[in-house]
């Protein structure tokens, strides 16, 4: 019987304390998430595993209002698999090498544009190198042009 009690009261003292952080939580709006170029619900921060996170950015204010329209901020997550699979795409890596140019849809984007760019939207990749880069675009480190799926 004393175990009984027991784990009533265990089971309706976790369930005041949930619907008390539910409570607590719609008081203060989260930022919306990106984890390689994905949207996710915040709450997925609880599954992520740290030794796959590459880096973390965080855009506050105007920038993540401009970028991604997100009044109370922006978490871009980048996992380690994601950066192996942007240096073999070409991604130079170092500070202090020449970086190529990016063109996502007939503009010039950077690095950050590609972490979050989802690879289910690419519909085609083409490099240019040489003169022919020189030339057309004055990139003499070449230019990586990315046309995506238009919605």
């Amino acid at each position: 019987m004393k175990s009984v009690l027991i784990l009533l009261l265990t089971y309706v003292l976790s369930a005041s304390q949930i619907l008390g952080q539910d409570q607590t939580e719609s008081h203060h709006p989260k930022p919306d998430v990106y984890i390689d170029g994905n949207k996710y619900d915040y709450k997925i921060f609880s599954l992520l595993d740290p030794e796959k996170i590459a880096s973390v950015k965080v855009l506050k204010g105007n920038e993540a209002l401009e970028k991604y329209g997100a009044e109370n901020g922006v978490i871009l997550v980048k996992t380690r698999q994601a950066e192996l699979d942007t240096n073999e795409a070409g991604e130079l890596a170092g500070d202090n090498q020449e970086k190529h140019l990016i063109i996502i849809d007939g503009e010039v984007a950077d690095s950050d544009d590609l972490i979050i760019l989802n690879r289910k939207d690419v519909k085609s990749i083409k490099v240019m190198k040489g003169s022919e880069a020189k030339e057309k675009y004055n990139a003499p480190n070449g230019v990586v042009i990315i046309t995506t799926k238009k919605k």
